[in-house]
């Protein structure tokens, strides 16, 4: 049963009358989020919970709803007719997309950019480390706190345990490694672990950039063509760092065996003070590389051999 034929449930009770359905959320893999009244609070930070409603309807479904559930703990079920309830914490400051894009939080804010990637990391290195690998890390997939300073990753239903896998099609293009995409660079199997890593970068560009840095991780991609033709692509275009650009660069390592680590992605962020370069200095640097560029075009020329006469 694909989300969208999930009866509308807004004012529906579950958990034996103690949550009441009020509003609908939004949609993850497998199922419709609601935003749950807990009955029995009043005065209480958990009035409100995050409800996942998923559709049993075959049994895959149902493997994929049980696998969800165990990678995402302990977490209390709630079986009702064809439904299953997954009751988590309530975030009410939305997505990290919401938070790019709408309200632009992370544009030209330093430490704010720092202080929830750093956050995003440690979730994602938590994972790794009790052997879950995500596999669809992007900003609709993590949450914030109402102040839009805490971040939540969510969304396990394409997470995996098997640290190579064959299965290309979990997750979300624009943060698909070339490796899982399969088409310009492909193996038998790819690493999830490294492949989540790449997300991760694509996130932080989504933070800084608020928009992807391409379309697809193939050859035949434009933008994606040009990144691998020009390792400064990024600094040429958009104001960031030179420190940040180097990060990129680590994190989008083709070769999957040599693409930086967690811990080492961590390191390299908190040594970073500033992620985004001023109007002024983005224009220095514009001009900097077009003198190089026209000195290049001039040397090169009177390396060209001057025409013979004729006579």
């Amino acid at each position: 049963m694909p989300f969208n034929t999930v009866p509308h449930l807004v004012g529906r009770s579950i958990a034996n009358g103690r949550l009441i359905l009020v509003a609908v959320l939004g949609a993850g893999n497998f199922g419709q989020v609601y935003k749950a009244r807990n009955m029995a609070a009043t005065n209480d930070p958990s009035l409100y919970f995050a409800v996942k409603c998923i559709g049993i309807d075959g049994s895959k479904r149902a493997t994929a709803v049980s696998k969800e559930i165990a990678l995402h703990g302990s977490v209390p079920r709630h079986p009702n007719e064809d439904y299953v309830f997954m009751i988590m914490d309530y975030c009410p400051g939305g997505d990290l997309y919401k938070a790019i894009c709408e309200k632009k939080v992370f544009y030209h804010n330093d430490s704010l950019v720092k202080q929830v990637f750093l956050q995003v990391i440690d979730a994602v290195q938590h994972c790794h480390a009790n052997q879950v690998f995500h596999r669809d890390i992007k900003p609709e997939n993590i949450l914030c706190s109402k102040d839009g300073t805490q971040v939540f990753l969510a969304d396990f239903g394409l997470a995996t345990c098997e640290d190579d896998h064959k299965f290309r099609k979990a997750g979300t293009l624009p943060y698909k490694s070339p490796e899982c995409l399969g088409e310009d660079f492909r193996s038998p199997t790819y690493s999830t672990r490294a492949s989540d890593v790449w997300a991760l970068g694509v996130l932080l560009f989504n933070m800084m950039v608020r928009r992807n840095p391409w379309l697809a991780e193939k050859i035949s991609d434009p933008c994606f063509n040009r990144f691998l033709c020009n390792s400064d692509y990024f600094l040429k275009i958009f104001r960031i760092t030179p420190s940040v650009n180097q990060v990129l660069l680590h994190i989008f390592e083709l070769r999957s065996s040599k693409r930086i680590t967690l811990p080492e992605l961590r390191d390299e962020i908190s040594k970073i003070d500033r992620f985004f370069l001023t109007d002024a200095e983005h224009l220095s640097m514009v001009l900097q590389e077009s003198r190089k560029s026209i000195n290049l075009s001039v040397s090169q020329r009177r390396l060209i051999p001057a025409p013979r006469p004729l006579v």
